[in-house]
């Protein structure tokens, strides 16, 4: 069907959705695949523009000299941003961790970061946490109200957490450039503000 349409119109009409790339573990397409990315607000395609995005934003990205970066995601785009995690510390100066967890509020199969759970992050994260920890969050993890999906309020969860500064939102290089400005879970304002995803959502939240 995609030769024939590249013939016809020269550009497909039938994409792969994103699930099914990472189930098969073949790897995820470039960007020319999707043509004009005309299907991204559906989530096809948005996995290689989230990668695209941070791939060019990271020889910019601020520095954190000596500290620790953690990275919290989920199973299915963990592989993706440990790939990435080198150019990340490379360009930070600092020790980029990506964090993978486990979903036991769902069950293991559930590997979106949008679906984790507060308890089931902060089960993995306490046991090794450092004073002067920067940890992000995808922002897909919390609701409205500041709620992760198991109705842990993310000011409980950072105290938990008290010596690290915690940062959430939709993608890794903004969420750098506010944790570099001083921002942090608790911080007067902070979480006040509308963050609207951008191209992709957080790490991405379907994936």
């Amino acid at each position: 069907a995609r030769e024939r349409a590249y013939a016809e119109r020269g550009e497909a009409w039938a994409y792969v959705g994103d699930e099914m790339f990472l189930i098969s573990g073949d790897g995820i397409p470039g960007e020319d695949y999707y043509d004009d990315g005309a299907l991204l607000e559906n989530g096809v395609g948005a996995v290689r523009a989230f990668l695209a995005d941070l791939d060019e934003a990271t020889p910019s990205m601020p520095r954190f000299e000596g500290r620790r970066i953690r990275i919290v995601t989920g199973g299915s785009m963990a592989p993706f941003l440990r790939e990435r995690a080198p150019a990340m510390s490379a360009a930070t100066g600092a020790e980029v961790v990506i964090e993978q967890i486990r979903n036991d509020f769902y069950g293991e199969i559930v590997t979106t970061a949008g679906l984790l759970a507060g308890a089931d992050i902060l089960g993995h994260l306490r046991p090794d946490a450092r004073e002067g920890d920067l940890v992000l969050l995808p922002g897909e993890s919390l609701n409205r109200d500041r709620l992760f999906i198991d109705s842990l309020p993310i000011d409980d969860f950072a105290r938990e957490l008290s010596g690290a500064q915690i940062v959430d939102g939709f993608d890794i290089p903004s969420l750098l450039a506010r944790a570099a400005s001083g921002e942090t879970v608790g911080s007067p304002g902070y979480g006040e503000e509308e963050l609207m995803p951008p191209r992709a959502g957080s790490w991405v939240a379907g994936a």
